[in-house]
């Protein structure tokens, strides 16, 4: 897991990655965070990053425990925390605050709460009897995340992505997508970053789920916390000044 440096006895960040992604996808973010004086720490979801001992880890209570211990633990350096869900991590982040209202506020960063079309072709087209347990290809190209030819670089020489996953997994976040779609969103402060040239996200779909919340869309791609750290790390500060 990825930690911020920073001690501040004001807003600290709980960072949750993706589905093939994992805590050092937001390295430059948490510099660009820290640089602004607020604290930053990535997690990793069980099984991913540097943690082969928990490899296709899939249980959703004990993901969601790991977000509230946390959220608790930053809450003994600094006077607020706020969950940050990156792409499938937004669906994460939702979840665990709506049960356990652990966090003051929620940031959104290209959130799948609603797939592309393009997407949903691809999961649908993934003949899972052909897979053994482990050996489930993603099906996402890195070019679905960036035009960028760095990041795409970045992305395809990372050793840790997840480039497989388990039927569990599979398994274990239709069940969080669905538990989600059914939940009203958390009555706190909510703010949402949408990636206009995104081929993962159905942005329309997502304005209309956070309605009424604070909402920005920038130009790029689906990794815009790759893409452009130091923006979104001035509009996650903007926001958090906000909040009194």
């Amino acid at each position: 897991m990825l930690h911020s440096l920073v001690m501040s006895n004001s807003w600290g960040i709980i960072a949750l990655h993706g589905a093939m992604s994992h805590s050092g996808w937001f390295e430059t973010l948490r510099d660009a965070m820290e640089e602004r004086g607020v604290g930053f720490r990535a997690l990793n979801r069980r099984g991913c990053g540097e943690d082969p001992i928990h490899h296709g880890y899939t249980d959703l209570g004990v993901w969601t425990q790991d977000v509230v211990d946390a959220v608790a633990e930053y809450k003994k350096r600094f006077q607020r925390v706020a969950l940050l869900g990156w792409c499938w991590g937004g669906r994460l982040a939702i979840y665990t605050q709506s049960l356990f209202k652990c966090a003051d506020c929620l940031v959104l960063a290209a959130p799948v709460l609603a797939r592309t079309e393009l997407i949903n072709q691809r999961l649908s087209a993934i003949n899972f009897d052909a897979y053994d347990s482990e050996q489930i290809p993603v099906p996402l190209d890195v070019t679905y995340f960036s035009n960028d030819n760095e990041v795409q670089q970045f992305i395809e020489n990372d050793p840790f992505k997840r480039s497989t996953n388990s039927k569990a997994f599979f398994a274990a976040s239709k069940e969080l997508r669905l538990k989600v779609s059914d939940l009203a969103l958390p009555d706190i402060p909510l703010y949402t970053i949408l990636a206009k040239n995104d081929v993962i996200v159905d942005n329309e779909k997502v304005r209309a789920i956070v309605k009424g919340n604070e909402l920005d869309e920038i130009d790029g791609g689906h990794a815009l916390i790759l893409e452009c750290p130091d923006r979104i790390a001035d509009m996650v500060k903007r926001f958090l000044e906000r909040q009194k």
